[in-house]
């Protein structure tokens, strides 16, 4: 059996490198000037809080400006970031303006959303970007008592081939670009949610595209309790 990596706190300027087991026992900050990339075949298990207690105090994956995240998974090594007890519900992967681009490629994310919370459904969500480039290849991002995805300021996010199940919502956002290929949004149900009113299960719900390109294209958006795909002041192709 092998005994997990611990890790918490700032990284190291330059590049680091997660692989095998990685339990991450506090928030991590990827800095300016430093890059971590999560090897293929690494399960990451983020600590967290008690599921069904709600809160925000789950740890978290930070990047900040000038830091650079990227998982290259693979189809026969995925990356998995969940959390350390199946019991409770870690944080959220919170890009900050200026963050560098992200890639992340076979990596199933789970558990998560005991983060501060927002937007429509007063949830955090599993991943907060603000003025970030992201995209998701082959991904899931699953099983998580709030939103998949929520963002400020303009940013530029894609999902290819990915599926965003099981959850209070899909992304929440306002003023990006947004690329949408092959992909599936489904089971966005009150029935997940630890606690309050029914509010906005939707599938994605875009606030204001801010005159920047969204495109959906062969994908799925199904079996939610709202809308499949909510547009408050958007408008796509």
């Amino acid at each position: 059996e092998q005994t997990p990596t611990t890790v918490s706190g700032t990284l190291p300027a330059g590049a680091n490198s997660w692989d095998g087991i990685v339990q991450v026992t506090g928030d991590v900050t990827v800095p300016a000037g430093a890059t971590l990339t999560i090897q293929p075949g690494t399960h990451v298990l983020v600590d967290g809080t008690v599921f069904g207690g709600g809160g925000s105090a789950g740890f978290d994956i930070i990047v900040a400006s000038g830091g650079t995240l990227n998982a290259p998974g693979t189809l026969a090594q995925p990356v998995s970031i969940t959390c350390s007890n199946a019991s409770n519900r870690w944080g959220e992967l919170n890009f900050q303006s200026g963050a560098n681009a992200a890639l992340l490629q076979y990596c199933l994310i789970s558990r998560a959303c005991h983060s501060p919370g927002g937007g429509h459904t007063g949830t955090g969500p599993m991943v907060r970007l603000a003025g970030t480039t992201i995209a998701f290849e082959d991904c899931v991002l699953s099983d998580s008592p709030g939103k998949t995805l929520t963002n400020t300021g303009n940013c530029d996010i894609t999902f290819r081939r990915t599926h965003c199940a099981r959850g209070v919502m899909g992304p929440e956002l306002d003023g990006s670009a947004l690329l949408i290929e092959d992909s599936n949004f489904t089971d966005m149900l009150d029935t997940y949610r630890e606690s309050g009113a029914q509010d906005d299960e939707d599938g994605i719900y875009i606030h204001d595209s801010g005159g920047r390109t969204v495109l959906l294209s062969r994908s799925v958006f199904a079996n939610t309790k709202d809308d499949a795909v909510d547009l408050l002041a958007g408008s796509l192709t």
